[in-house]
């Protein structure tokens, strides 16, 4: 047991490390105070969480603190907090520097606008995903995923989440195996958003991570998790043992597609192997179930093969033509989602595969293309026109790729 928690610096007015003027305390964590302060020479405001003097004393907790700031410093993504510097103050204790956030937590931001309308929960739940599939892709384990971890920021375009806290991260799979949760251990992650596996005693995983999306997923779709509101030691059994309810089940009142319960009820797959193989993959599935909620209620017209957005490719150019970015792109795929008329998500996906195409992206396009005509097959065969040109497309992309030589720095996420 600690004692009571002392303040970490004497406050507002400190300077840190000859540069960072504390400003005011914005927020207390289990670990330390927030606060948001300005950096002299640059003039910018950032965040400085230092760390609770009591809690720098013990070994274990002084490994999670600078653990978080390897492991959020590991990548860069825009939907995920920026660690921006780490060092200690004048009497020893450590602190973080990161982008200062300001928001509403996700599951505070759910409250305030229940019900979410379907397309805001899947570009919420895309960005959490595509910013896990960046950590995951620089070996990085969140192992706390949950709405509280999540901030929703007001963004040119619609709401804006960051990720934050990564106190319990693993990196490159450096933990070893534990014994299993109990009544009597102390828990390192939140019941209600922890994966089997993890109560089991292994050690988190990717897959892990995207169970606890899972459970935000079921959230945002229902206003509640699966077992919440029960003693935490039957939470855990329940995760364990217990099947979950599908949402559309679970609150019928909310008209939940039921592509959606098999999204949701994928991740939440008891079994790591039968959740889906990476963030990128459930993201995917994600926006084709609120494709397929949307073809479900529209009638899809005919595509009018004039109107295509797809421009012929550049050959023989070394420099292709300045494009859109791959985020205002998959952008404009969502808002013709939301409309459900084919001829604009086969023409936005088309943009997308050629942005890609133009630079040099074979693999990716074809995979955006793959995609779109799975969505687009949903409205067949009035969609007859449309799905050629994707395929004719796909045709093109998958040649070039089988001849292009693949280059170690490439990068080419769609996302």
């Amino acid at each position: 047991m600690f004692p009571a928690k002392v303040p970490a610096c004497s406050g507002p007015g400190d300077v840190l490390a000859g540069k960072y003027v504390l400003l005011d305390v914005i927020g207390e964590g289990g670990m330390g105070t927030v606060f948001e302060a300005a950096h002299s020479a640059l003039a910018r405001t950032v965040a400085i969480k230092v760390m609770h003097p009591q809690l720098a004393a013990d070994r274990e907790h002084l490994r999670r603190f600078h653990q978080e700031a390897i492991a959020a410093g590991r990548f860069s993504h825009v939907n995920s907090v920026a660690i921006l510097d780490y060092d200690r103050t004048p009497s020893g204790h450590p602190f973080l520097v990161m982008e200062l956030v300001r928001g509403p937590s996700l599951l505070h931001y759910a409250h305030q606008h229940r019900p979410l309308p379907l397309d805001q929960i899947v570009e919420l739940g895309e960005q959490l995903l595509w910013a896990l599939d960046a950590a995951h892709a620089a070996g990085v384990v969140h192992a706390d995923v949950k709405s509280d971890n999540v901030i929703v920021q007001r963004g040119e375009t619609g709401p804006c989440i960051k990720l934050l806290d990564f106190g319990l991260a693993i990196v490159d799979g450096a933990q070893t195996e534990r014994p299993p949760v109990d009544g009597a251990l102390q828990i390192a992650g939140t019941p209600d958003y922890m994966a089997p596996e993890i109560i089991a005693g292994r050690v988190p995983t990717f897959a892990s991570d995207l169970y606890s999306v899972g459970i935000v997923l079921y959230d945002l779709l229902t206003g509640h998790r699966p077992f919440t509101g029960k003693p935490y030691q039957e939470i855990l059994r329940a995760h364990l043992a217990l099947d979950v309810p599908a949402p559309s089940v679970s609150h019928p009142d909310r008209g939940i597609p039921p592509a959606f319960d098999q999204v949701v009820l994928c991740a939440l797959a008891k079994t790591a192997g039968e959740r889906f193989s990476s963030a990128g993959t459930f993201a995917h599935a994600l926006r084709r179930a609120l494709v397929a909620s949307v073809a479900a209620t529209r009638p899809a017209p005919r595509c009018d093969a004039t109107t295509s957005r797809m421009r012929p490719l550049a050959r023989g150019t070394s420099n292709p033509p300045r494009t859109r970015s791959t985020r205002s792109l998959h952008r404009q795929i969502a808002a013709a989602l939301r409309r459900g008329i084919v001829e604009d998500i086969a023409g936005a996906y088309l943009e997308l595969a050629t942005n890609l195409r133009d630079r040099g992206c074979f693999s990716t396009a074809a995979m955006e293309l793959a995609e779109a005509i799975d969505v687009v097959s949903v409205g067949a065969p009035a969609s007859d026109r449309c799905l050629e040109r994707l395929r004719t497309e796909l045709r093109l992309v998958r040649d070039l790729a089988s001849r292009q030589v693949p280059r170690a720095d490439d990068r080419c996420d769609a996302g």
